[in-house]
């Protein structure tokens, strides 16, 4: 999957070879080596309670006290209703996964590779990649087919990945008059690289026998 999303990369990219491309990089000054070991080692705290070496309550202790201590103007840049949106998803996930229709719908249409690496594509569409393979999850042992799609399937609906809905505001903050235009070209790109990289990544495992 990754040599098609290059190839394709590279077609766009092509195809902006008459386009001016202006990025400044802002130098970002350290003076505070202090600050540095802190959040470094905030870091390790946090990706180890990630792979699960120590619990997320030790982790989100230790980050809030950093903040606290060192950066209390940090929790005024938090944008709290995207935080809101991703609790919304994993309760909405929680729930629906207990439902009794979900999970008889669950094990009779996801009963082997190919309807996985579909189905997961689809859900993404609708309620994220990430809530779509935490809820997937549950209802299939084959791990390979619901990692492929719910990769793949961030492509598509603005919705289907949390990291465009976030470069979208970014975007929008900067460009408040062109949101609608965005959204338009977004939408078209997004969907033709899903079509695309969906039935082309389905092809070549087919051929290969993977799925």
């Amino acid at each position: 999957m990754a040599g098609l999303g290059i190839i394709l990369l590279s077609f766009f990219i092509y195809r902006l070879h008459k386009v001016d491309l202006n990025v400044t990089l802002t130098l970002i000054q350290i003076h505070d080596r202090k600050q540095i070991a802190v959040w470094g080692l905030d870091l390790a705290i946090i990706i180890l309670s990630i792979i699960g070496m120590i619990s997320w309550h030790m982790a989100f202790m230790v980050t809030m006290a950093a903040v606290l201590i060192f950066n209390i103007s940090l929790l005024k840049k938090v944008d709290y209703l995207l935080l809101l949106t991703f609790i919304c998803f994993f309760v909405f996930i929680g729930n629906l996964s207990s439902s009794d229709l979900v999970q008889t719908f669950a094990s009779k249409s996801l009963n082997d590779a190919v309807s996985v690496y579909f189905g997961s594509i689809f859900v993404s569409q609708v309620i994220s990649n990430v809530p779509a393979s935490i809820l997937l999850s549950h209802f299939t042992t084959e791990w390979k087919a619901l990692l492929l799609g719910v990769n793949i399937g961030g492509l598509g609906t603005i919705i289907a990945s949390m990291a465009s809905v976030i470069s979208y505001k970014l975007f929008i903050q900067s460009n408040p008059k062109e949101g609608r235009t965005y959204l338009k070209h977004f939408t078209v790109y997004n969907f033709f690289c899903l079509v695309f990289l969906s039935l082309a990544q389905f092809a070549i495992f087919k051929l290969l026998k993977f799925i």
